[in-house]
Order: structure tokens, then sequence, then C-alpha cells
């Protein structure tokens, strides 16, 4: 599964929602763009949680994080169409119930979600870890310690 991605429940079942890869993002900021141009994933992350949200960043999260997630998009956006955009349509949610999903789906993608794979790749090491078996060909260092700049020279009279 990429990083970022979440499973939520939407419409009529549990889908895999991933924002996270840049196609997806950068078609998210032109389409929430405001007066002042495109809206970053945080930007519409903020708005989507201090409930100053507009349908576009609802929907387009949405819609978006179904395709990262591996909807063909033709399918994801009949699903958005279901729920969100037809408000004679029998499945359709109000819009505010979808808040939370946009949201989550967001901040999966700027945190990850615990199942990422985060930290050393496999065979990477710290530089102050040491090497597992033999000796390196490596030279060693030749810079000279550090001195504790809380010690005083003692002074000869």
């Amino acid at each position: 599964m990429p990083t970022g991605t979440i499973d939520l429940d939407f419409g009529d079942a549990k889908y895999p929602f991933c924002i996270a890869k840049h196609a997806q993002i950068f078609e998210l900021q032109d389409k929430c763009a405001d007066r002042e141009g495109p809206s970053g994933p945080l930007k519409i992350l903020r708005r989507l949680s201090d409930n100053s949200w507009t349908l576009q960043d609802v929907r387009e999260t949405i819609r978006l994080g179904l395709i990262g997630g591996g909807m063909p998009p033709p399918d994801a956006l009949k699903l958005v169409r279901r729920y969100l955009d037809d408000p004679d349509a029998q499945e359709w949610q109000p819009w505010a119930h979808s808040v939370p999903i946009a949201r989550a789906v967001l901040f999966a993608a700027a945190v990850g979600v615990p199942s990422d794979p985060l930290g050393e790749a496999k065979g990477e090491r710290t530089e102050t870890e040491e090497p597992k078996t033999g000796s390196s060909s490596a030279p060693g260092s030749t810079a000279s310690p550090r001195r504790s700049a809380s010690r005083r020279a003692k002074r000869t009279k």
C-alpha cells in the first residue's frame, strides 16, 4: 500500500484513499484555488479543520483521494456525483458528512498513517552507527577532538 493511504467509509463501502501522490496534489491545488491563487494541501486542510471549507475542498479531496487510492477516474467521479453532487439522488449525503473524510485523507498525506514504512530504508545506517562487520576501508577522521567551551585554560604566574 502506498504511503499516505487510508481506508475510509464513503457512501456505500470502505475505500482506499491516497492524495499523497504529486499528480493528485497538483490537481487539488488548482481545483481548490482561491483569490490568492492555488491552494496548497495544508491550506485546504486548515479550511477543512476550521469549517471555512468550500464544496470544492471536500469534493475534490475525496475524488482525487479515491483516484490516488486506485479507483479509475470515471468511477471516482460517479461515486462523488452520487453522494455529494446531486441532492435529489437517493444516496446523497449532506456535504458536512464528508468533511471528516476529506480532512482524514489530507491529514494522512501530510503526516502519514501508522502502517506507513517510515525511517531508514533497508541497508542504510546512520552516521553514528558503527559498521556491522569487518573494518571499513574508509579513512578515519583527521579532525582533532573539539574542546569543551566550559573548561578554562589554567594560568601560570
